[in-house]
Order: C-alpha cells, then structure tokens, then sequence
C-alpha cells in the first residue's frame, strides 16, 4: 500500500514494542488486566495509528452514547462524531466468546457507529456492525500482533483503523468486495449443489449439443470450490505492492486458491503420544473437533488444549500428505506460495471466472467422468455428489437425529425423517440447504455448513464433516463397508467411514458410550465447556491443558486424573499408577475406574473438577 511512510513507521514500531511486551508477560507467566492491557498494548497502537488519545475532541474513553448505555472503553472521534469503536479485554482474553461479540456490536449499533474493533492487546478483531447478517459473519479481519511472521498483513490491516484511513473509507471499499465475494460464493455453490433449472439452461446455451439431462447428470457430478484471493491494503486487486509478485500474506484461504491444498484435505498434528486430525473447510479456516479455527496456530492450540495461540506455530505444528504418502509440514506449503511456486502437479486445475470489479473467483471444478463410475452408478474414485439419503443409508445419521442451525438470533431445530429429508417447522426437504434456505427466510445458504449435529462428546459439528468422512471412505475404496458399517459398530482400526477419533474408541463398547456420555454431560455442568478430542490410544478433555485422560474399556472407562500420588493413599477409590504416570501421561499421577452411569457422582465430579483446576 502506498500509505504515510511516517504513520507506517510509528506504527511498526509501536507493534515491535507492543510485541516485546506481550512476550515478557507471557514469558512470565504474568496476568494484567483490563485496565494495564489498554495502557500498555491499546493505547500506544491507538496512538501510532495517528490518534490524539489524550484530546477529548478526538479520543474519548468510558464512551456513553446515551446516559443509560453501558460505557464503551474508546470512541474515536472525527469532527467529533465517533466513527470507531475499540472495546477492551484483558490480554490473553477468548475473543472468540459469543457475548464480547455481541457486546462490542451492540454497542457500535445503539451508536450508529459502523466500524468496532474487540481487542485484548494483542488480537485484533474488526466487526462491521451495520452489516445485515449475523454476528459471527460482521467480522471483517483479525490479526494478532504476537503473530511476528504475520506482521505485514498486521500493520496493513492495523492502518486501516488509522484517522487517515477512516476518512478515506478504504475500510468500506474492502469490507463491500469481502462481503460481495462471500454472497456471490454462497449463491454460486447453492445453485450448484441444487441444480437449479436457470444454471442448467445457461449451460445448454454454451454448449447446445448437449441435452438437459446431460448437463443435470454433470452438475451433479461436479464438486465445486469457490475461493477468493483476499484483495492487498489500498489496491483494487488481488496482488500484492506495486512490482511484487511475492504474497506478503499467507492464508489458509491463498492456499485454497492456488491449489496447494483443497477442501476436505485432513491434516494431522502429533500430540502426547497420538495425533489430533484437523479438516480443511472450504472457507479456508481448519476445523478441529468440530470448532473453526481461523489459522493453523488458532487450530495447533485447540489441538494442544491450550486457551491461547500465542506460543503455538501452527504450521510447523500440522503436517499435511503429499502425493507419496508422505505426511509434511504445512510451512512448506506457505514458502511454496510466497517464493511464486504453482500448485504441485498432482493438484487439479482451476477455472478463472470473471468476477466483475472484484477479485477474479477461482472455481475449482473437478468433474468425475461416466468411466470413473463405480457399481450401482456410483464413482468408484470419489463421491460425486453426497446426499443426506446417503449419510443415513451408511449410518452416519439416523431416522429421528436432530441439528440445529442459528440465524437471526435464533435456534432453529431439524429432524432427520425416515426416508432421508429433513423436517423444519413441519414442513419436509430433500437437501440441507433447501432447509437451511426456508429456515433463514428463503436466503441462500449451504446447509451442509449451515446445519450442525451433535457428537457423542456433545460437541456441536458442522453437518460437512459427516459429508467428509462418506467422501473420503468413497475415495479410499471403502463405500462398502461405509454402507453396511453403522457409526458405532465399526471395530477399531478397520476402514469404515468414521474418521471421528473419538467414535472410534467406542465401538461395540455400547455400555462404555454410556458411561461416557455421562461423564461428559455432568462435567459441562459442573465445570463448564471443555473439549474433547482423541489420539489413538486415549480420548483426552481438555480445558487450558489436559485434565483428564481416558482409556476405554469394553465395559467402562479407566480415567487418569492431574492429582498428586498421595491421593490415592487417601480416597479408596483412586489408584496410583505405576512411576506416577497413567499410560504414559506424566502430569495424571492416579486413575479411577467407572463402570456404571450412577459412578459419575458428586464424588467423582469433585475429583474431574480439582484435576481440571490443576491443570490452569
């Protein structure tokens, strides 16, 4: 961006400065609060980016729009109106919670205010609270200062909040082509995955020699990606600075783009003595457990269970399987793109579509062939195209199963009928996204994003990963067992669709699923959220850390625990493990075993709540 090369550089600065300090408090294990965060790490940014924050004209703090309104932590004033919203948290702070969402966009919107930014010192999240979407989608960008080898698309993004750049309003003209692209793709990809008539005859225009059924058959064998290259600061395309080629920034999203890696990739990341898969989502964030994660550290630290991402280099931490076999580490993947490199040859090619002023859309269409046709119709190489009739005749959901979606700030509730539809409010649908669309007020959506469905760790998942797992039994030459194999009754380590590590544990174990089922429901209510998530061996919660690890048994659950070896000389019920370690795990010193619903007493809740205690 062409930009003030004085605002650039107090601002570079500033982030040095605010970088170091950020380290040092989390070096020492330190907490600051609310009030040190904002005159530490907001208050110089704030500051750098050009604004007075000691001229009430032009900063204000604790800022009420009315009397009764509850205060915001700055509003930032030009000819004293405010046009910026900054709330403040604590460093180190979960942003990500739905209340400090709502709470900073409800604020920016009693106000009138478009713009508001949520931060903790170091993440920075910018909301356009005027959007006419949910909360979750008025996010624009989030950066984190931490995040050293990030900082040029920190600063970019960071300058955009600056009183020379507000005035300008470059911030809308990106947040319109974001929003734009987002729309535009949503459309693209419904339209697609219902075969819409209007799209069918447009084709037959191109290609008149074809017949309508020809082109349905086609459309429904294509699986479609729409990606959008993230247009740079202060350009209206997609590229870079003037005469450089190299990305500055990469994305999950520019990866998706270039080819090197596709939605439905999984990548893997060792943990204890295990790994933890992620999926790549056609949005380009990772999900892990069912919960997007926006970078790879975002995802390395769900992984780890850690409640931050600062000290985590997600893309040393994932590794993703190239052509060979071979599982690598996804950085290459990031120097692959910022040293210009194409998508490996192994990767399938993209179809540029004009896109009108924005970004030009890569559409990735890989289009199966009749010859690639399987028994039954079906493609032997990949799924062409997934139905919920599918999911339910392989057993990866069940007459009666419920999802749930949100919009518009409410829940919303499907149930999954016998014959392979969906029922919301009484009326009956063929696809996810037709429910998704009538629940939503005739919106265009994806519903296999749009719906979720519940695990058996009680997690809320997207319904795409039950699609994902049918795929890639597809593509591994496992339909058969995908459709004769019921989640639940696979054996361990036999193919099946179930690419769910936890499910996996818990095969032909029905008593043991119970047991855990309630384990995990009495926990979340006595402790709170916590996730839960697999390795080979183990089914591990955790909450900051591990607190407690799992081991599954064919008729209950062994469960180590992070309390001290004198405990189990004290409480008849625990044991102490041999080298005060419980299958492996160093920091679980004793176990106990569960083998009945009613084991998971006050008793026991007490001991899980002092473990998760320990363990921060």
């Amino acid at each position: 961006m062409a930009g003030c090369p004085d605002l650039r550089e107090r601002l570079t600065a500033a982030v040095r400065k605010v970088r170091r300090s950020i380290q040092q408090v989390r070096d020492r294990r330190d907490h600051i609060g609310e009030t040190q965060t904002k005159t530490s790490l907001i208050t110089p940014v704030l500051d750098a980016l050009g604004w007075d924050t000691v001229d009430p004209d032009e900063v204000k703090t604790e800022y009420r729009y009315r009397q009764q309104d509850n205060p915001v932590d700055y509003a930032l004033l030009v000819q004293r109106s405010p046009v910026l919203f900054v709330e403040a948290k604590a460093l180190d702070t979960n942003l990500d919670d739905h209340k400090w969402k709502s709470q900073v966009v409800n604020y920016a919107n009693a106000a009138g205010v478009e713009w508001c930014v949520l931060s903790d010192g170091d993440r920075y999240c910018i909301y356009n609270a005027h959007a006419p979407v949910d909360v979750e989608q008025k996010l624009f960008r989030s950066v984190a200062i931490s995040e050293a080898d990030e900082e040029a698309h920190t600063l970019d993004t960071l300058e955009l909040l600056s009183k020379p750049k507000l005035s300008d309003e470059e911030i809308i003209r990106l947040w319109r082509a974001h929003f734009v692209d987002r729309q535009v793709r949503d459309a693209l990809e419904t339209l697609l995955a219902e075969v819409d008539e209007g799209l069918v005859r447009l084709v037959r225009r191109q290609a008149p020699g074809l017949s309508p059924s020809d082109i349905r058959g086609s459309l429904r064998r294509a699986d479609v990606d729409v990606q959008f290259p993230q247009p740079a600061v202060g350009e209206e395309g997609a590229g870079g600075r003037e005469g450089d080629e190299r990305p500055r920034h990469v994305s999950l999203g520019s990866l998706l783009a270039a080819g090197l890696m596709t939605a439905g990739d999984q990548w893997r990341a060792e943990v204890g003595d295990g790994y933890v898969l992620a999926e790549v989502a056609k949005d380009g964030e990772l999900l892990v457990d069912g919960q997007p994660c926006g970078t790879p550290s975002q995802a390395g630290a769900r992984a780890l269970g850690l409640r931050t991402w600062h000290q985590v280099n997600g893309w040393d931490l994932w590794h993703y399987q190239d052509a060979q076999g071979a599982w690598r580490p996804v950085a290459e993947l990031r120097e692959r793109l910022r040293s210009g490199g194409a998508a490996p040859p192994e990767a399938e090619a993209r179809v540029a579509v004009a896109g009108g002023g924005s970004p030009e859309p890569l559409v990735e269409v890989r289009q199966q062939t009749l010859a690639a046709r399987g028994p039954g119709g079906r493609h032997a190489g990949r799924t062409p195209r997934i139905t919920l009739a599918d999911l339910l005749a392989a057993g990866l959901v069940r007459p009666q199963d419920r999802w749930r979606a949100t919009t518009q700030g409410r829940e919303v509730l499907a149930q999954v009928t016998d014959d392979g539809h969906l029922s919301v409010e009484g009326e009956r649908f063929a696809t996810p996204s037709a429910a998704g669309s009538h629940a939503t007020g005739w919106q265009a959506v994806d519903g296999w994003h749009f719906w979720s469905f519940q695990d058996l760790g009680g997690i809320w998942r997207k319904v795409d990963e039950l699609r994902g797992r049918l795929k890639r039994a597809a593509a591994a030459g496992d339909r058969g067992a995908a459709e004769t194999t019921p989640v639940g009754n696979e054996t361990p380590g036999a193919p099946g669709v179930s690419a769910d590590p936890v499910e996996v544990h818990f095969a032909g174990r029905p008593k043991s699923r119970a047991v855990f089922t309630a384990l995990v429901d009495r926990a979340r209510k006595h402790l709170g959220p916590f996730s839960v998530h697999a390795n080979s061996k183990h089914v591990v919660l955790s909450g900051r850390y591990a607190f407690a690890v799992v081991k599954v048994l064919t008729d209950g659950l062994r469960i180590g625990l992070r309390l001290e070896p004198s405990e189990a000389e004290r409480i008849p019920r625990l044991l102490r493990q041999p080298s005060d370690k419980f299958e492996g795990w160093s920091a679980c010193h004793v176990s106990t075993v569960l083998e009945s619903e009613a084991e998971v007493d006050e008793e026991f809740l007490a001991l899980l709540a002092r473990s998760y205690e320990a363990a921060g």
